[in-house]
């Protein structure tokens, strides 16, 4: 399920956080570490999904024993916070850009199956111009290849449709 994909993947980021401590001494591996926890949701989830998620995560602060790369991992969350994608990328740009002296900001944020979209206005979030919509980069490479096979009859890969992408977006050899 979706939510077993998002554990897992958050787990294998928590453990290469904790490996990257490890260098500097201030983890060592197989202890038991309780930390918080910052996991988003994409704003077309977030309302009806923000508690389940950060109950799903918290465990009832019980420990989490996982195995990443041969390495054992054991953690606990003191906290879980769910903030929306867009907003948490806001937050984490917003003091080195000076994003607060903007009178509005408009974040997008384009995955594999939705693109997001948030507009803030002096930080705070404009409810009404927040959503997620179901274009994403994998639905846009599928779109593209339903063209190509109905007009063309060529059955094309990612990896083609980048390239024909690239072909027409780099300078030219003469520039």
């Amino acid at each position: 399920s979706e939510m077993c994909i998002r554990d897992r993947l958050t787990l294998f980021a928590i453990a290469k956080e904790l490996e990257e401590m490890s260098h500097s001494k201030s983890f060592i591996p197989g202890e038991l570490i309780s930390m918080d926890l910052v996991v988003g949701l994409p704003p077309l989830y977030y309302r009806g999904q923000y508690k389940k998620f950060r109950e799903y995560f918290y465990r009832d602060g019980k420990i989490v024993h996982f195995v990443y790369m041969g390495k054992s991992y054991r953690v606990t969350f003191s906290n879980v916070f769910v903030h929306m994608q867009t907003y948490a990328a806001y937050l984490y740009m917003a003091k080195e850009l000076k994003l607060s002296t903007y009178p509005k900001v408009l974040m997008i944020d384009i995955g594999g199956f939705t693109m997001d979209y948030m507009l803030l206005e002096k930080g705070m979030i404009l409810w009404n111009y927040t959503d997620s919509t179901g274009k994403g980069v994998i639905s846009m490479y599928q779109r593209v290849n339903k063209g190509i096979r109905e007009k063309f009859d060529l059955d094309l890969k990612e990896n083609d449709i980048d390239s024909i992408c690239l072909l027409y977006t780099s300078p030219s050899p003469r520039d």
